[in-house]
């Protein structure tokens, strides 16, 4: 997919699976950005445990909406990858820090992997492909897909899509947010008919481990769930595995909320499944 949103086809060719940087001997290089963030934290213990030379360093050492302290960054690191992980929801620190990471990246000749969202999309009764054209509906959409097109076909990189990420077994940004609702202490209405694949954390942090070390992954590669979630319901089993009261919380539906938002978005992940990688997420017992 490029800047003018012709999308590319999958690339299912072999793979190559390796902890070493290709011919030159010594544990293949990370760099990763949002590293102390709840995906990017996962993603750091995981590639270190898997032998990867890993390097985050935090964000009051690299601004990201600085050029210079990115390329000075990357460019210390010399890595063979980069992972832009890095998550805040304003078009400066979607777009502008893109582009700063992908203009690092290409100086020393990485390869880039850049973590998108589902809402990329604006919403339909049918899964979404890697194939699928982008349509969005709101600003933070059309401000990922942006982020996307400054990547998408024009160096060594894989934009990666996700949905909601949960944990599995601790308490996720999401769980915290139902906790305060089902505690009384926030009056947040959780949508009925929007859906989303959540996925948890430390699936996908270990499967963008292993695209790290797969040099032949490019293009679009979808890394969600198998479960088809409402907020609603993902509200709810939140109270399940913890034990809150889930008849506290609130619900509401699109149309009701007056927002423009995507409604059923969810990610077909069989490109993925093609590669061997296995993702859950949560879903009622």
């Amino acid at each position: 997919m490029g800047p003018a949103g012709a999308v590319t086809a999958p690339d299912l060719r072999p793979v190559t699976i390796s902890t070493m940087a290709p011919g030159r001997g010594r544990p293949l290089r990370l760099f990763v950005t949002g590293g102390s963030g709840y995906l990017g934290s996962e993603l750091v213990t995981r590639s270190r445990r898997a032998g990867l030379a890993t390097t985050a360093p935090p964000s009051g050492v690299v601004d990201l909406l600085d050029g210079r302290s990115v390329s000075e960054a990357i460019e210390a690191a010399r890595p063979d990858v980069v992972v832009h992980t890095a998550y805040r929801s304003d078009r400066p620190s979607i777009v502008d820090a893109t582009r700063h990471v992908v203009e690092a990246t290409v100086a020393v000749e990485a390869r880039l992997i850049h973590i998108s969202s589902d809402v990329v999309f604006g919403g339909r009764s049918m899964p979404y492909t890697e194939g699928d054209h982008p349509d969005p509906v709101h600003d933070y959409g059309r401000w990922k897909y942006e982020a996307e097109a400054l990547i998408a076909g024009s160096f060594a990189s894989l934009i990666v899509r996700t949905s909601l990420i949960y944990a599995r077994s601790s308490m996720s940004p999401h769980d915290i947010t139902v906790r305060e609702a089902a505690m009384g202490r926030s009056q947040i209405e959780f949508f009925t008919d929007e859906i989303r694949s959540p996925v948890f954390v430390d699936d996908l942090a270990g499967a963008l481990v292993r695209v790290a070390r797969e040099r032949d992954i490019d293009g679009v590669l979808h890394l969600a769930g198998p479960r088809q979630l409402s907020r609603s319901e993902l509200a709810d089993i939140s109270c399940e595995r913890f034990g809150w009261d889930a008849s506290r919380l609130k619900t509401t539906t699109l149309a009701a909320s007056g927002l423009v938002r995507p409604g059923r978005v969810v990610l077909e992940s069989s490109r993925a499944g093609e590669l061997g990688i296995v993702l859950d997420g949560p879903g009622r017992s």
